[in-house]
């Protein structure tokens, strides 16, 4: 009976530990400047942390950004409040920053971003989205959902500027031009060999180089290309509350080993 009882107290210490290191929970926002804009113009966005539901706050954060790059010119990053400026790479969209005085327990901007749309921008709306979001309360990492802000251009370019009133100028043995144009010998008529038209196509194949590598480490230049947070200390916490339950589990089974001892006249 006091093994089941001994069992049963190590095991709801392990519950109560875990539960409190494990159940910490953010959100990230993003909110733009405008949400229409024309060509060549700037905006910024601002990415906010909110709804925060951790112990001592939030400290540090690690995520991938993804824009439109046919669409969208990258201009730069700008820390907000106690938040340093965010370590960036622009060839992944891996970004790292963490706080320089105390925790973030309530809702505040973090960073902002600055982008210009492209003078030859071809859509009618482009999206931001901050994805692979991990941040640290300097216990165990906090994994929140990607988020995402969509941006409407006024008055768009079409696909292919200037595409459709460009003239074939492919041409046939003893001269014959073919195409879009016109017989100067045939007054007015026009001749299309249908059988030369070029298929105009559009590569839409997009790549996106994801690293599901959560490992916390120092905030180094090297660390943006996996995307890892600064060093919070969680693999030595969580070890030493492991060995804090087992030390716990050996000293109650002794003491009850050598209660039982004395109880029954060092019989077991």
């Amino acid at each position: 009976m006091k093994k089941i009882v001994c069992l049963s107290l190590i095991l709801l210490i392990t519950v109560c530990l875990t539960s409190s290191v494990f159940a910490a929970s953010c959100k990230i926002d993003l909110k733009p400047s405008k949400s229409e804009i024309s060509k060549g113009e700037e905006f910024t966005v601002d990415v906010i942390v909110k709804d925060i539901d951790a112990e001592r706050g939030i400290i540090a954060l690690t995520a991938t950004m993804e824009y439109d790059k046919n669409a969208l010119e990258y201009k730069g990053m700008e820390a907000q409040g106690k938040w340093t400026k965010p370590s960036y790479n622009d060839e992944n969209g891996k970004l790292v920053l963490d706080r320089n005085d105390g925790y973030a327990t309530t809702e505040e901007t973090m960073f902002k971003v600055t982008f210009k749309a492209k003078e030859d921008i071809s859509v009618n709306d482009t999206k931001i989205a901050i994805k692979e979001i991990s941040s640290s309360n300097g216990i165990t990492d906090i994994f929140s959902a990607e988020t995402t802000t969509t941006i409407k251009i006024k008055n768009p370019g079409p696909v292919n500027p200037g595409e459709g009133d460009k003239p074939n100028t492919n041409t046939t043995p003893g001269g014959n031009t073919t195409g879009n144009t016109s017989n100067n010998n045939n007054k007015g008529n026009t001749t299309t060999n249908n059988n030369n038209r070029n298929n105009v196509g559009t590569d839409t194949n997009k790549g996106t180089t994801t690293n599901d590598n959560k490992t916390i480490k120092a905030n180094t230049s090297d660390n943006l290309k996996n995307g890892v947070l600064p060093n919070a200390g969680t693999t030595s916490i969580v070890l030493g509350v492991i060995l804090l339950v087992i030390a716990v589990a050996l000293i109650i089974y002794t003491r009850i080993r050598m209660i039982d001892k004395g109880t029954n006249g060092g019989r077991w």
